[in-house]
């Protein structure tokens, strides 16, 4: 649990600089990029399948932050199409995460 105490600190400093170097970014893709970072993360968090109480904290994590991601990629890449700057940071990721229910 620390560890990713420590883990969720440095992504949310990371993302606060991060945010504030891309200030001309549209708001509502700095949203999703800081939501997506989260859900990448945490995505590379499956601790051993031996301790299951942690590996249904993550996966419960990672539905909650990773939840509508992929629709909201591909509605952001729609309205700023022809945005350079944006399309840039929008193509760094990954179009489909999400499983087919």
């Amino acid at each position: 649990m620390p560890q990713h105490s420590v883990m969720l600190f440095w992504l949310i400093l990371t993302l606060g600089q991060a945010s504030a170097v891309h200030a001309q970014t549209p708001p509502d893709v700095q949203a999703f990029a800081e939501h997506r970072d989260v859900c990448d993360v945490l995505r590379g968090e499956i601790p051993d399948v031996d301790k299951k109480a942690r590996v249904e904290q993550v996966i419960n994590d990672i539905n909650q932050h990773c939840e509508g991601t992929d629709a909201a990629l591909q509605h952001l890449k729609s309205k700023y199409a022809d945005d350079t700057q944006v399309m840039g940071l929008l193509d760094q990721y990954e179009p489909t995460i999400e499983t087919s229910q």
